[in-house]
């Protein structure tokens, strides 16, 4: 049976981040996936629970504190997601060298830390989601182990009594929150 981390930020708060990492969480039990999630920010059990039921989560699903990265050797595959915790790539590689290790790019990368192409080495692949975000990227760090996946939708759905009628128009339902990000 494989195991993955997602090592994140808090998986508990609203914003882009954190729903792509709840909805990786959810393809990967889909597929009979155990899944460890990694948490920077402290949470509680009460936190765990409503998480569960709002998102429908499984029992294949754990709650960790980031503090226990390095804790269990039961993982196969390590995605972080967050640039900034690139680094914790070095500390996987050194308890555990044959694991696969992957970062994941949410940030634009004009927004990306200054010092990334430094913490690049400890990583096995980087994640993106478009095909030109690939090219700059190769082109920006020399960088070439880099996998395109987009990022999914399957928590999107159009309410029906808004949806308009078919026409040449462009209908986008889209939100800016930009405070609630994490």
């Amino acid at each position: 049976m494989m195991k993955v981390a997602i090592i994140g930020f808090n998986i508990f708060s609203p914003g882009g981040t954190c729903r792509s990492n709840i909805n990786l969480t959810k393809e990967f039990n889909r597929e009979g996936i155990d899944v460890v999630i990694y948490n920077s920010r402290s949470f509680s059990q009460t936190d765990i629970l409503s998480l569960r039921h709002m998102e429908s989560l499984s029992e294949q699903v754990e709650f960790r504190p980031i503090l226990d990265l390095g804790k269990d050797d039961s993982i196969d595959l390590y995605i972080i997601t967050r640039e900034s915790f690139f680094p914790l790539a070095q500390i996987i590689k050194f308890y555990y060298p044959y694991s696969l290790v992957i970062g994941e790019i949410h940030a634009p990368l004009g927004m990306l830390p200054e010092n990334l192409a430094e913490d690049l080495y400890a990583l096995d692949y980087v994640r993106v989601s478009t095909e030109s975000i690939k090219r700059e990227f190769q082109v920006r760090y020399g960088y070439d182990a880099i996998l395109v996946h987009h990022v999914s939708t399957y928590h999107v759905s159009l309410p029906e009594d808004n949806v308009q009628k078919s026409t040449s128009n462009l209908y986008v339902l889209s939100r800016f929150e930009d405070d609630v990000k994490c």
